[in-house]
């Protein structure tokens, strides 16, 4: 009788549970996957604060470059300042030097005026003297001649004169008195040539002289001419010198010029890369605050999730220990009866039980088999990150907890626990990304892979609904609490339509990275 009883009460609980799996799955399954938009949103979030990264870091790139220019053109700037100092020292010296030899010049110039000035002086001397010279010349001629004519008028009436003086002189002196006369006009005309002869000499010596004087003064001339040439050609140069330093001052002074006004140009340009970055700091900091804000709300949620499953499984406790306690009351009283009635075996009273078990069992099953199934406890064997990912899923091990319409979020938590990476997103972004990475197939799915459907109910025809391959055509999933069933199954209940798609979509690698 114990063992008869024993059998009842069993089958007669795990009708209980079943309808129990088949209620928490109807009710649980209006929302398989955590909330998208808040994951989608984290998730942008994340990409936006990477992007907010990489600016930061290319912006600090940036400020580094215009930091070294800002150098090269503050070097720049002052190297042109030293080399127009330099070129105005330089064009100082020249015209210190432009000067002094102007200073030479002008006192060689008043040399010159003088020596050209007794040049002219020496030259109307010279002149003068020839002048002389000539006029000399021609009274020497003149003198000359009328000597010779006294001379011959003497010398031919010298003897009849003396004569005819002696014969009408009464006295000798008279005679003597004429001899003296034409003695003193020969004395006289000899004395005038001599003294014009000497004059002709003085004025020869004299012009001789002015003429070397002169020549000297021409010698000199030259001299301060070519001198003064020298000097005008040194100064030319000079001046050219100056001019050229005079361009190359206004070629530094420009580049200097140049260099700052582009120095204050990249100090402007860093002054607005650092404003640039420190509002790019400040969104950063917004966006990790607004991402902090989402966590802390999806934690919120999740912990409310979790409150109302456990709320839920403590009323289908209480539901199942009332139906265990009627069971129980009701196998009481059919052994009361079976004791009762000795004539009827042990069996008898079985059979009943058996059968309305299997009834209720047949009903509960047909009752949750759109979305209910149970599994053997045997999965595939084998080895690497994507069977501990089975193994994990099998045994709910994972980040969060099978909690009512968080199957993305279970899927991610198991794949973070076995050390595979958190993927982000709802089921049919998972498909959407990562496609590329599995297939469409129901045939040879990698142990560990997710396996994407369109799910049931009305979340689904947004987000889909998502579990993990346990190997042997089995799939885990989070409905509000583990359920393993066959693939085909899993296919079979998923009635939504979701993006175009409906039932068994695929399988991918979140992530896109395959596991085995």
């Amino acid at each position: 009788m114990k063992k008869i009883k024993k059998r009842f009460i069993n089958k007669r609980v795990l009708c209980a549970l079943l309808a129990a799996a088949a209620v928490s799955g109807a009710i649980g399954f209006t929302g398989n996957t955590f909330d998208p938009v808040q994951a989608e949103t984290i998730e942008e979030l994340q990409k936006q604060q990477e992007e907010l990264k990489k600016q930061q870091e290319e912006l600090k790139k940036k400020q580094q470059e215009q930091q070294k220019k800002q150098d090269s053109l503050s070097e720049e700037e002052k190297n042109q300042n030293s080399k127009k100092n330099e070129l105005n020292n330089e064009k100082e010296k020249t015209q210190a030097e432009v000067d002094e030899l102007e200073r030479q010049l002008d006192a060689l110039l008043k040399e010159l005026d003088a020596i050209n000035a007794k040049a002219d002086a020496l030259v109307v001397d010279i002149g003068k003297a020839n002048a002389e010279l000539e006029d000399q010349q021609q009274k020497s001629e003149i003198q000359y001649n009328d000597m010779k004519l006294r001379i011959q008028y003497m010398y031919e009436n010298q003897t009849a004169s003396i004569e005819a003086s002696i014969v009408a002189s009464e006295d000798i002196g008279d005679v003597l008195n004429a001899a003296d006369y034409y003695q003193k006009i020969y004395d006289y005309d000899r004395n005038m040539l001599d003294e014009i002869a000497a004059t002709i000499k003085r004025i020869e010596e004299l012009t001789e002289s002015l003429n070397i004087q002169l020549a000297e003064v021409e010698k000199t001339q030259k001299q301060m001419n070519d001198k003064q040439n020298e000097i005008n050609n040194i100064v030319s140069d000079k001046q050219d010198y100056i001019s050229l330093m005079d361009s190359r001052i206004a070629d530094a002074v420009k580049a200097a010029s140049e260099a700052a006004q582009a120095r204050k140009n990249a100090e402007a340009e860093e002054a607005r890369l650092a404003e640039q970055e420190k509002k790019i700091a400040q969104q950063a900091e917004q966006k990790a605050a607004e991402e902090a804000r989402l966590r802390a709300e999806e934690e919120a949620r999740r912990r409310a999730a979790e409150e109302e499953a456990k709320r839920r499984a403590a009323e289908e406790a209480r539901r199942r220990a009332a139906e265990e306690e009627a069971a129980r009351q009701a196998a009481a009283a059919a052994a009361a009866q079976r004791q009762a009635s000795a004539s009827s075996s042990s069996s008898s009273y079985e059979a009943p039980a058996a059968t309305s078990s299997s009834s209720s069992s047949s009903s509960s099953s047909s009752s949750s088999s759109s979305y209910s199934y149970s599994a053997p406890a045997t999965t595939q064997s084998g080895s690497g990150l994507g069977y501990r990912i089975a193994a994990n899923a099998r045994a709910n091990n994972g980040w969060y907890p099978a909690t009512y319409g968080m199957c993305a979020q279970w899927v991610a938590g198991i794949y973070a626990q076995s050390g595979a990476g958190r993927p982000y997103g709802n089921a049919i972004d998972y498909w959407n990304k990562w496609s590329y990475s599995g297939s469409t197939s129901m045939s040879n799915i990698p142990v560990g892979a997710a396996v994407i459907s369109s799910g049931a109910g009305v979340l689904a025809q947004t987000y889909g609904h998502i579990g993990i391959y346990l190997g042997d055509g089995m799939v885990a999933s989070n409905i509000g609490g583990v359920k393993i069933e066959t693939i085909q199954n899993f296919d079979r209940w998923s009635t939504a339509t979701c993006q175009g798609h409906r039932g068994y979509i695929g399988w991918v690698w979140p992530n896109g990275v395959a596991q085995n």
